[in-house]
Protein backbone atom coordinates (compact mmCIF):
# COMPACT_ATOMS: atom_id res chain seq x y z
CA UNK A 1 0.00 0.00 0.00
CA UNK A 2 1.10 3.28 -0.66
CA UNK A 3 1.20 5.55 2.32
CA UNK A 4 2.45 9.08 3.08
CA UNK A 5 3.19 10.64 6.21
CA UNK A 6 1.03 11.28 8.45
CA UNK A 7 -1.81 13.50 6.82
CA UNK A 8 -1.53 16.91 8.75
CA UNK A 9 -4.14 19.76 9.31
CA UNK A 10 -2.61 21.87 6.51
CA UNK A 11 -3.04 18.58 4.40
CA UNK A 12 -6.14 18.08 5.21
CA UNK A 13 -7.14 21.28 4.00
CA UNK A 14 -5.25 21.32 0.72
CA UNK A 15 -7.19 18.02 -0.05
CA UNK A 16 -10.66 19.46 1.04
CA UNK A 17 -9.94 22.99 -0.70
CA UNK A 18 -8.98 20.91 -4.07
CA UNK A 19 -12.21 19.21 -3.88
CA UNK A 20 -13.83 22.40 -3.49
CA UNK A 21 -12.24 23.71 -6.66
CA UNK A 22 -12.56 20.43 -8.92
CA UNK A 23 -16.33 20.75 -8.52
CA UNK A 24 -16.96 24.70 -8.14
CA UNK A 25 -18.36 24.92 -4.83
CA UNK A 26 -16.97 28.35 -3.82
CA UNK A 27 -18.69 31.51 -5.09
CA UNK A 28 -17.42 33.70 -2.32
CA UNK A 29 -18.55 32.25 0.47
CA UNK A 30 -16.66 28.56 0.89
CA UNK A 31 -14.94 27.49 4.28
CA UNK A 32 -12.92 24.83 5.39
CA UNK A 33 -11.51 24.95 9.03
CA UNK A 34 -9.53 22.45 10.57
CA UNK A 35 -8.50 21.75 14.01
CA UNK A 36 -8.20 19.28 16.73
CA UNK A 37 -11.79 18.10 16.24
CA UNK A 38 -12.30 18.12 12.77
CA UNK A 39 -13.03 19.48 9.90
CA UNK A 40 -15.30 22.20 9.32
CA UNK A 41 -16.54 23.10 5.47
CA UNK A 42 -18.82 25.27 4.25
CA UNK A 43 -19.61 24.33 0.34
CA UNK A 44 -21.29 26.64 -1.99
CA UNK A 45 -23.37 26.67 -5.11
CA UNK A 46 -23.46 29.22 -7.62
CA UNK A 47 -26.89 30.77 -6.59
CA UNK A 48 -25.00 31.60 -3.32
CA UNK A 49 -26.95 28.32 -1.32
CA UNK A 50 -24.34 26.78 1.40
CA UNK A 51 -23.88 23.59 3.00
CA UNK A 52 -21.97 22.61 5.98
CA UNK A 53 -20.15 19.75 6.40
CA UNK A 54 -18.56 18.62 9.55
CA UNK A 55 -15.50 15.73 9.48
CA UNK A 56 -14.27 13.99 12.05
CA UNK A 57 -10.57 13.58 11.43
CA UNK A 58 -10.60 10.05 13.28
CA UNK A 59 -12.71 8.91 10.39
CA UNK A 60 -9.69 9.66 8.33
CA UNK A 61 -6.65 7.64 7.69
CA UNK A 62 -4.16 9.87 7.99
CA UNK A 63 -1.46 7.77 6.78
CA UNK A 64 -3.38 7.14 3.22
CA UNK A 65 -3.99 9.87 1.46
CA UNK A 66 -6.46 8.42 -1.12
CA UNK A 67 -8.73 6.96 1.29
CA UNK A 68 -8.53 10.17 3.15
CA UNK A 69 -9.71 11.76 -0.24
CA UNK A 70 -12.08 9.27 -0.83
CA UNK A 71 -14.08 9.86 3.14
CA UNK A 72 -13.75 13.76 2.51
CA UNK A 73 -15.84 13.28 -1.33
CA UNK A 74 -18.11 10.59 0.15
CA UNK A 75 -18.93 12.69 3.59
CA UNK A 76 -19.37 16.28 1.34
CA UNK A 77 -21.45 14.55 -1.32
CA UNK A 78 -23.56 12.83 1.50
CA UNK A 79 -24.66 16.16 2.76
CA UNK A 80 -25.21 17.92 -0.80
CA UNK A 81 -27.16 15.82 -1.86
CA UNK A 82 -29.60 16.46 0.71
CA UNK A 83 -29.47 20.01 0.16
CA UNK A 84 -33.23 20.56 -0.12
CA UNK A 85 -34.72 23.95 -1.66
CA UNK A 86 -38.22 24.69 -0.05
CA UNK A 87 -36.48 23.72 3.81
CA UNK A 88 -34.04 25.82 3.09
CA UNK A 89 -36.42 28.62 1.38
CA UNK A 90 -38.93 28.32 4.82
CA UNK A 91 -35.74 28.96 6.69
CA UNK A 92 -34.58 31.94 4.96
CA UNK A 93 -37.15 33.59 3.31
CA UNK A 94 -39.08 37.13 4.70
CA UNK A 95 -40.13 40.18 3.24
CA UNK A 96 -37.32 41.70 4.97
CA UNK A 97 -34.77 39.07 3.35
CA UNK A 98 -36.58 39.45 0.31
CA UNK A 99 -36.48 43.47 0.42
CA UNK A 100 -32.65 43.26 1.05
CA UNK A 101 -31.40 41.09 -1.73
CA UNK A 102 -33.64 42.10 -3.97
CA UNK A 103 -35.73 39.41 -4.89
CA UNK A 104 -39.09 37.99 -5.07
CA UNK A 105 -40.15 34.73 -3.50
CA UNK A 106 -40.49 32.69 -6.88
CA UNK A 107 -36.82 33.98 -7.86
CA UNK A 108 -35.69 32.73 -4.63
CA UNK A 109 -36.80 29.52 -4.95
CA UNK A 110 -35.95 29.22 -8.48
CA UNK A 111 -32.63 29.92 -7.38
CA UNK A 112 -32.87 27.56 -4.58
CA UNK A 113 -34.11 25.05 -7.12
CA UNK A 114 -31.05 25.49 -9.33
CA UNK A 115 -28.79 25.35 -6.41
CA UNK A 116 -30.56 21.70 -5.49
CA UNK A 117 -29.65 20.32 -9.07
CA UNK A 118 -26.32 21.67 -9.04
CA UNK A 119 -25.35 20.22 -5.24
CA UNK A 120 -27.12 16.76 -6.76
CA UNK A 121 -25.09 16.99 -9.90
CA UNK A 122 -21.57 17.32 -7.97
CA UNK A 123 -22.89 14.92 -5.32
CA UNK A 124 -22.86 11.68 -8.41
CA UNK A 125 -19.51 13.50 -10.08
CA UNK A 126 -17.89 13.00 -6.16
CA UNK A 127 -18.92 9.31 -5.67
CA UNK A 128 -17.95 8.62 -8.88
CA UNK A 129 -14.68 9.88 -8.09
CA UNK A 130 -14.41 8.18 -4.90
CA UNK A 131 -15.11 5.01 -6.34
CA UNK A 132 -12.45 5.45 -8.82
CA UNK A 133 -9.91 6.34 -5.84
CA UNK A 134 -11.21 3.30 -4.17
CA UNK A 135 -10.37 1.21 -7.05
CA UNK A 136 -7.07 2.38 -7.32
CA UNK A 137 -6.24 1.67 -3.98
CA UNK A 138 -7.51 -1.82 -4.01
CA UNK A 139 -4.95 -2.09 -7.09
CA UNK A 140 -2.23 -1.35 -5.08
CA UNK A 141 -3.02 -3.14 -2.06
CA UNK A 142 -3.68 -6.10 -4.66
CA UNK A 143 0.06 -5.51 -5.88
CA UNK A 144 1.72 -5.75 -2.80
Amino acid sequence: MTCTAILTEEKIEKIAQSIIDEYDLDHNNAEINVDDDGCQIVVEAPNHATVWVDICLNKLDKENEKQAQVTILNTIADKIKNFDADDEFEELWSYEFGQHNHFRPSQFIEMLLDDEDYFIECSKKMYQRAEELEYEIWELEEDE
